[in-house]
């Protein structure tokens, strides 16, 4: 097993510091420097969480991440494109239907 020391500024939160070990760890990288190890910090800050997801898709079982590109019914969520027909997969969305 390899160690590595990594000199994380005084000012950096335990979030930072998590964040920077996971980066490094995941990228299989190691800090050149001080100075990577500060700029690094400064990049995991500026980059926005990842989106969370409303739940999955009944159809297709993936990630949904907009209220805008899914539909409910029957108390499960599908993508738009994902509602469809299960007899001749016809787009279901600007159409009545029944759930039978």
């Amino acid at each position: 097993v390899s160690e590595t020391t990594i000199l994380v500024p005084t000012q950096a939160s335990q979030e930072d510091v998590v964040s920077l070990c996971n980066s490094f760890a995941a990228t299989g990288s190691r800090p050149a420097s001080p100075a990577h190890t500060h700029e690094r910090i400064r990049e995991l800050r500026s980059t926005p969480p990842p989106p969370q997801a409303l739940g999955d898709c009944k159809s297709c079982s993936g990630p949904i991440f907009s209220s805008t590109d899914c539909v409910k019914a029957d108390e499960e969520l599908y993508h738009n494109r994902c509602f469809t027909c299960t007899s001749c997969s016809t787009c279901l969305l600007d159409t009545t239907f029944s759930i039978h």
